[in-house]
């Protein structure tokens, strides 16, 4: 198969994430000069890694059968097509051009009473086709299609054929058929904007359909009904890179965040920024102020939250649970103003716990504050795993711990800490096998920030084209300039500058 018709790879992510890598560049929705922001979880996706799930090349033979200009055409045709993501700068909603860049060729004999006329057409299109994401759903207006058509006629035969006069009566057929020509070529755009363009729109308008299907049932109400919709939100795009933001559980009263300035070793397809404020927030919907519980059951809470991280059900790591090293139950009552507090610096996260600890109900011990240091290391097996620092206490009242009570402490502690792992790839059963793989390629806790970077695995395999054509290429005409020669939908259907046309699946 020639190379020209296989898939290429895509390039590397060569250009640094902005606001990343790039002090003095910052994410496109973020001003350089702003200190804060009321956003708490960002995700930026690069335009290349987009198109590792989009991007297409696709190569199609067909037949030739339809009546033209008064001679019945026949013939073959061969068209190849590119499909791909162009993110484009647009600073209040996201904003992604879906183009479809075609080349057909076709070899094809139109036949009259008086003779045939062998043809060797080329066309070019180029479909464009708007898509926008202001943060609830995707919008898209209809497809814009611009053709370029070139037929050439290479020979013909009439009924003079065989006689003195053969010569002759080809190139009078020749000749009509170039005075004809302006007009097939007219015909042959027409009928490029009739099978390109319904076509395209609607297989693009039925991917968004089912992907805003999927924003509202699953994701948006899974967030809807655990009460996690954000409060503020925005989408936006530059040349390169789409930004979505959101600001997530804490109150509109609450402190902005500063914007994250802590940098990733490399750039990656996605960037998650997640601040400390909203899984701070999320801990204070557990309602542990001032709660008495038992370390029972504080240890039946971490097993689920285990269970959570590995993706199975409740319950399902009891076996692999060290036994408790406290065997009488202790009471555990939690602080009435900040009994869990969860910080991002470091290079590493910090769980802060503060509350009385009662052996067997035993007023043994003072208040205290416990600071677990907790960091995520990549192993050689392609795993992440928590690796827990040296834990730190403290008595509330300002006291000292003696020693011994410490150690005994720290080692009751770590004996309940649990171990947890998980792979770098993020697989799933119900994740497509011919599409590239999420990796969790690098994380980093700073100034209040966790920062994750995540890649495109590539898949198994070459990715399945059609063949390539068996037509020799005919000529080679100028380069195509991109002029909209058709004579159909040569500009978007002018809804409102401010409104795309939010598109669901029709129901069955």
């Amino acid at each position: 198969m020639s190379a020209a018709w296989c898939q290429p790879p895509l390039p590397p992510l060569s250009e640094p994430l902005p606001g990343l890598s790039e002090p003095t560049a910052p994410p496109p929705s973020l001003s350089a000069s702003a200190a804060r922001s009321p956003f708490n979880l960002h995700f930026i996706v690069a335009e290349d890694f987009l198109n590792r799930f989009i991007a297409r090349n696709q190569v199609e033979p067909g037949e030739v059968d339809d009546f033209i200009l008064g001679a019945k055409v026949d013939g073959q045709q061969w068209t190849a097509t590119q499909l791909h993501v162009d993110l484009k700068p647009s600073p209040e909603r996201a904003l992604a051009l879906f183009i479809l860049d075609g080349h057909v060729q076709s070899q094809t004999i139109g036949r009259t009473e008086q003779g045939a006329v062998h043809t060797l057409g080329r066309q070019q299109f180029h479909a464009v086709k708007e898509v926008f994401f202001a943060g609830q759903h995707l919008s898209t207006r209809h497809a814009a299609v611009h053709v370029r058509a070139e037929n050439r006629p290479i020979g013909a035969t009439t009924r003079l054929d065989g006689t003195p006069l053969q010569g002759l009566g080809s190139r009078i057929a020749l000749k009509m058929a170039e005075r004809q020509r302006p007009q097939s070529e007219e015909i042959a755009r027409n009928r490029v904007v009739e099978r390109v363009y319904p076509s395209f729109d609607k297989e693009i308008d039925q991917q968004l359909a089912d992907a805003n299907d999927r924003l509202d049932l699953q994701l948006r109400g899974l967030l809807r009904r655990a009460n996690l919709l954000p409060t503020q939100q925005l989408a936006r795009s530059n040349e390169t890179h789409l930004h979505y933001a959101g600001r997530f559980v804490v109150p509109d009263s609450a402190v902005n965040p500063a914007v994250p300035t802590a940098l990733l070793a490399q750039p990656h397809g996605i960037t998650v920024q997640l601040h400390e404020s909203l899984l701070n927030a999320l801990l204070d919907r557990l309602n542990l102020k001032g709660r008495k519980i038992t370390d029972r059951e504080f240890r039946q809470m971490g097993a689920e939250l285990r269970s959570l991280v590995r993706g199975g059900s409740e319950g399902d790591d009891a076996s692999d649970s060290p036994p408790p090293a406290i065997k009488l139950d202790t009471e555990i009552e939690f602080d009435a103003a900040q009994p869990l507090v969860l910080r991002f610096q470091k290079s590493q996260m910090e769980l802060e716990l503060r509350a009385t600890f009662r052996p067997a109900g035993q007023p043994l011990l003072p208040a205290l504050s416990i600071t677990i240091p907790v960091r995520l290391e990549r192993r050689p097996t392609d795993e992440w795993t928590l690796i827990y620092g040296d834990i730190a206490m403290r008595p509330l009242d300002g006291g000292e711990l003696p020693a011994v009570t410490k150690t005994v402490i720290e080692q009751t502690l770590r004996a309940d800490l649990p171990a947890v792992s998980f792979p770098a790839v993020l697989t799933s059963a119900a994740w497509p096998a011919d599409k590239p793989r999420l990796k969790l390629a690098e994380l980093q806790a700073m100034e209040g920030w966790l920062i994750a970077g995540i890649d495109a695995e590539p898949i198994a395999g070459p990715m399945p084209v059609g063949p390539a054509p068996l037509g020799p290429t005919p000529y080679a005409p100028g380069p195509f300039d991109g002029r909209p020669l058709g004579p159909v939908l040569e500009r978007p259907t002018p809804f409102p500058p401010d409104e795309g046309v939010p598109i669901r699946a029709r129901r069955r």
